[in-house]
């Protein structure tokens, strides 16, 4: 019915269709990765209620794992910190840093030549990363650009805290180029699926774009 009148169901449906499938197990699992990327309020009440209404429902026969960065626990149970140790972090770092040469030539080169420097680029982003590859991932990849030393530190002093403001940084950074290059950085950010953050993102970018048009054609 929906996909011919091309609608929805909506959380009661399926929740119900969910629940017809766990009473036709004999155990049912369900897992959600990346919850803290749902960041609508009211949407994340109604899946955790639904979640608890399934749970209650299932007599035992429903598990449910659910990943999220470190936030309010969402409902009673077993609870487990899960972080890349800071070998693991340094591992990573040091791999694009150095394997995959990060810097241009000239300055991988002074890189490779003093190992001061690469410790301190290292400790700094593993320091900001909190334990998660994303962060430490990303804010390596962030220090390509630069071409000499005095960059470079400058850069790591600079380091956002957050990821979030990481993700601010990036579209100043965005939002500082021209149009063409803005219109191609909202057509990547689209085409990474529906993490909110990304899809917040590029509608973000999107508006400010349309704005600046209708501006220019009044």
């Amino acid at each position: 019915m929906h996909l011919q009148d091309r609608t929805r169901p909506d959380i009661d449906e399926i929740q119900s269709t969910i629940q017809i499938a766990i009473n036709n197990l004999e155990k049912a699992y369900i897992l959600i990765d990346g919850f803290d990327e749902c960041t609508d309020t009211d949407r994340r009440r109604i899946f955790t209620e639904s979640i608890k209404s399934l749970l209650e429902k299932s007599n035992s026969k429903l598990s449910v794992l659910i990943t999220s960065r470190l936030e309010n626990q969402l409902y009673k149970g077993i609870s487990i910190k899960i972080e890349a140790t800071q070998d693991e972090i340094t591992s990573i770092v040091t791999k694009r840093m150095l394997a995959y040469q990060l810097f241009r030539k000239s300055l991988t080169d002074q890189v490779m030549e003093d190992p001061d420097l690469q410790k301190e680029i290292i400790e700094k982003i593993v320091s900001k990363a909190k334990g998660m590859f994303l962060i430490a991932g990303l804010y390596t990849k962030s220090l390509s650009p630069m071409t000499n030393i005095r960059d470079l530190r400058e850069a790591l002093d600079k380091l956002p805290d957050t990821l979030d403001q990481y993700y601010e940084d990036e579209w100043a950074r965005i939002m500082s180029q021209n149009q063409h290059s803005q219109l191609v950085a909202r057509h990547t950010l689209s085409s990474h699926g529906d993490s909110s953050r990304l899809t917040n993102f590029a509608a973000l970018l999107q508006s400010d774009l349309e704005t600046r048009h209708s501006t220019l054609t009044v």
